[in-house]
């Protein structure tokens, strides 16, 4: 099981915890694949989206405003309900 965001790198990485019994294990393994999933999409638009779109690339900064804000919401509820998240 893994709790500690930074030894999380990969999203195949999470797939114990996503398919665990246990609920705060799934919880810290969304809220790690959402981390995974920003750094990666915020990677993407620094580096590559020179030549998409502009509505590709508003579109894209969009879905990582979404992203940010639903890592958010995890992180008040896990604080709501006494889940410690390793915070990165």
């Amino acid at each position: 099981m893994f709790t500690h965001a930074e030894e999380i790198n990969n999203l195949k990485d999470t797939l114990e915890d996503m398919i665990s019994d246990d609920y705060v294990r799934r919880y810290i393994a969304e809220y790690n694949q959402v981390n995974i999933r920003i750094k990666r999409l915020a990677d993407y638009i620094k580096h590559y989206t020179s030549n998409d779109s502009i509505v590709e690339q508003h579109l894209k900064a969009q879905q990582l405003e979404a992203m940010l804000n639903y890592r958010n919401i995890l992180e008040l509820r896990a604080a709501i309900n006494g889940i410690t998240l390793d915070k990165e």
